[in-house]
């Protein structure tokens, strides 16, 4: 019971720095550019000679 108690506390502490290393972690950097899915604007200059 000594030992099943034990494994018990080491859990929870583990737990708890898991929790607070997610919690203090810094946010991911935000890409830069363009995002791939959005279209490009259609441009004025060349009348739509881009079109297939």
């Amino acid at each position: 019971m000594k030992w099943l108690s034990l494994f018990f506390i080491l859990g929870f502490l583990a737990l708890i720095s898991t929790m607070g290393s997610v919690t203090m972690a810094e946010p991911m950097p935000s890409p830069r550019g363009r995002p791939a899915t959005t279209k490009r604007p259609p441009s004025s200059d060349d009348n739509g000679a881009d079109r297939r």
